[in-house]
């Protein structure tokens, strides 16, 4: 991944870190307890959306749990060892969101309404085709 700015925010316990890649996705850094987390932010978004974002990279560097301090050179080298986040990925993110939203749907008319009412054909027949490209995109 390829980074446009970093800065350190905390020195040590925990040693903190914000900045930017290349793609205007922010991201925070945080090692404490000899745990390294790395999460992103959505693009174009400020430094709060990386920590409230999704993680990236997780490790407890540290068995003990004790350690809270680790240089910007560290950091960096794993950082470059991330890789990008495959198109196949985000498709298959996008389309898991859409099976779940079907799986809740379904799940209501079965339940709220008793399992007397049947499900909308609709639904149904996009359940399966989500559930389908799900299938053939794992396969892959």
């Amino acid at each position: 991944m390829t980074i446009l700015s970093i800065r350190q925010t905390c020195f040590a316990c925990p040693s903190q870190w914000e900045g930017l890649f290349a793609d205007n996705r922010p991201f925070y850094i945080k090692y404490r307890w000899g745990y390294l987390s790395i999460c992103v932010g959505k693009k174009n978004k400020s430094i709060s959306s990386a920590t409230e974002g999704r993680e990236i990279y997780s490790e407890q560097k540290d068995k003990e749990g004790w350690d809270g301090i680790i240089e910007e050179d560290e950091i960096l080298k794993i950082i470059k060892n991330i890789p990008e986040e495959s198109k196949v990925q985000i498709i298959l993110r996008g389309i898991y969101f859409r099976f779940r939203i079907l799986r809740i749907v379904k799940l209501f008319w079965y339940y709220c309404l008793g399992g007397k009412r049947k499900i909308s054909k609709q639904v149904e027949k996009e359940f399966k085709k989500y559930n389908k490209q799900i299938k053939k995109l794992y396969e892959k």
